[in-house]
């Protein structure tokens, strides 16, 4: 039975260790030297596994190292294999994506960070948990020739990660106020959309949304329209009216709220029709 590999994928662009999409051509997490596999991040150097990104010792300064290993059948294989990471990792075709590109926000990646996702293996008995984190690339990768083989090569992929969790895959969902659980064990973003389906004046003490449970509160400053949408993501402190960046719109003292471990218990104080959704990640600390 052949070694099971942890599958990375980063947003669909490159899949690290899968050998079965195509045997002809693939890149592995692995090691190559000593020196490309242990920590300059702590006094005492730690080895890397095969196979497996360690977050642990590799993370330092929010940039990624990550040692590949990269085969070919042929050397027609080895070439479309190079091609093909230095387009998936390559910082201008990132930037340039038109959905998770530079300026476009998607909560709460986007201006570049991508996801990279993967299955995380946890305690037995429980099954693995899928995770992702959001990188970009550094530059474009450089690959070595190895010395055995002109079909065997090596390199290191350098991320960029501004976000010091890995989140769950899936996202939480809530409407209205009321309890929210981050099943994680890591403090965690959210992203509040309100929509207006009428207009409502401030109510007395100013419209506001509270987390009870961290004491941390949104208050808005003026009224909305009808049919207005107002998204507020409090991991990268946007706030869009109608699409448009409108920070006015939040008092200055107000407080960018995020989700607690555990139970969160969520008050939302507007009045008039209108409708709260509450979006998030569980999120765990890398």
């Amino acid at each position: 039975m052949a070694f099971e590999r942890t599958l990375f994928d980063y947003n669909s662009r490159f899949v690290l260790n899968d050998q079965e999409t195509n045997p002809s051509r693939y890149a592995l997490v692995g090691e190559l030297a000593i020196a490309e596999t242990t920590t300059t991040t702590i006094q005492v150097d730690r080895p890397v596994s095969e196979g497996v990104i360690d977050f642990t010792s590799k993370l330092s300064g929010g940039e990624l190292k990550i040692p590949i290993i990269l085969f070919g059948k042929t050397m027609g294989d080895m070439n479309v294999l190079i091609d093909e990471l230095k387009e998936a990792f390559n910082p201008q075709l990132v930037n340039d994506d038109p959905v998770w590109g530079k300026g476009m926000i998607m909560f709460p990646g986007g201006d570049g960070f991508m996801p990279l996702m993967w299955d995380e293996e946890i305690d037995s008995p429980n099954p693995p948990r899928a995770v992702q984190i959001f990188a970009k690339p550094l530059e474009v990768l450089p690959v070595l020739l190895d010395s055995t083989s002109g079909r065997i090569r090596g390199g290191v992929l350098r991320l960029s990660i501004e976000d010091p969790r890995k989140y769950s895959q899936t996202l939480s969902t809530m409407a209205g106020e009321g309890t929210a659980m981050n099943n994680g064990n890591f403090r965690t973003p959210l992203k509040i959309t309100i929509e207006q389906t009428s207009a409502f004046p401030p109510p007395p003490g100013a419209p506001s949304i509270t987390n009870v449970t961290t004491g941390d509160t949104i208050t808005l400053t003026s009224s909305m329209s009808e049919d207005d949408v107002l998204v507020i993501d409090t991991r990268h402190q946007s706030v869009k009216l109608n699409g448009v960046e409108t920070r006015s719109l939040i008092s200055t003292s107000s407080d960018w709220i995020h989700l607690a471990p555990g139970d969160n218990a969520i008050t939302v104080s507007l009045s008039g029709d209108y409708t709260v959704i509450f979006d998030w990640y569980d999120a765990y600390a890398i």
